[in-house]
């Protein structure tokens, strides 16, 4: 098994970070205007070192101090990643407008993939109620996404940030999650997703049942209760993908995005099917290999610090 490379001993290690995250004025509950309910609040970026010494604590202390003060959202969606950028400072991300727009631009190009990886976040075997996913870019630069599922759903959904303990553990003692991302990958292909349910929010499903359950759904809030329009339909995300063209694949086997636009995705719902649509478009590709293709991009986007 691949085995995850020794961040304790790297020098360098920089973190940047866009978090998408919408309010849900709602609450736990399905509130009866959608614009209550999946509102997208904002982008935020962060960039700062991570101690060898105490990676972890440096990196749940930063969440939590950018989310204090945000008791009205029950979601946070995080989309985040380690870089090295050798002995370089950290990049002032949040003071220089350049980085900014720039780390703006790659993540909309590589959004479908980010989304994608968000929608596998949903197969791990944890709960935690929110999108997620992590990577890892290993120092001596052999482009593996070694542990993308270290934090994936490892975050509570709420302003709290609290960390399952598991997921510390695998932080922590380097465990692979290589080979189970490549099943995750090919899971995917078979359209055996699991996403969040109207119902319970964690609702195992696959294509049918999906169905199924936004039926019901819409049977008890109607179809104002959760996503937006771009992804209300009974298919769902994959009108979005095959119909709208918010998630149009390419003849180049590259996911794409065409606007820098989440709130016309929906919710994490329609993030986490589109994902795992987008991805069964891409039966060529490996996991791995998709994920490699995105974040050498975006590393060497984010070197430019």
């Amino acid at each position: 098994m691949a085995k995850t490379a020794d961040l304790s001993a790297t020098k360098g290690i920089r973190i940047g970070a866009t978090m998408l995250f919408h309010q849900h004025r709602g609450k736990d509950d399905f509130a009866a205007d959608e614009a209550d309910y999946d509102t997208l609040y904002g982008i935020g970026f962060r960039a700062f070192e991570v101690q060898p010494s105490n990676k972890s604590a440096s990196w749940l202390k930063g969440l939590k101090q950018w989310a204090a003060g945000r008791e009205e959202e029950t979601h946070i969606h995080t989309i985040d990643f380690l870089v090295n950028i050798g002995d370089k400072p950290a990049c002032p991300v949040s003071a220089n407008k350049d980085i900014v727009q720039r780390a703006k631009d790659v993540f909309q190009a590589h959004l479908a993939q980010a989304a994608l990886c968000g929608a596998l976040s949903h197969f791990g075997p944890y709960s935690a109620g929110l999108l997620a996913g992590h990577y890892f870019w290993t120092p001596d630069h052999d482009a593996r996404c070694v542990d993308f599922l270290a934090w994936a759903n490892g975050i509570a959904a709420n302003a709290n940030m609290l960390v399952e303990i598991e997921t510390l553990n695998r932080f922590e003692t380097g465990v692979s999650t290589l080979d189970h991302m490549q099943e995750l990958f090919e899971r995917a292909n078979t359209g055996k997703f699991i996403t969040h349910g109207p119902d319970t929010c964690h609702q195992a499903a696959g294509e049918s049942s999906t169905v199924e359950a936004w039926k019901r759904h819409d049977n008890k809030f109607g179809k104002t209760g959760h996503l937006s329009d771009s992804g209300r339909t009974i298919i769902g995300a994959e009108q979005a993908l095959t119909t709208t063209g918010i998630f149009p694949y390419l003849a180049s086997g590259q996911c794409s995005v065409n606007t820098w636009n989440i709130e016309a995705f929906g919710s994490d719902v329609d993030l986490g099917i589109a994902g795992a649509l987008c991805l069964r478009e891409l039966p060529k590709l490996s996991g791995i290999e998709v994920m490699r293709k995105s974040f050498q991009r975006v590393v060497a986007e984010f070197a430019k610090c």
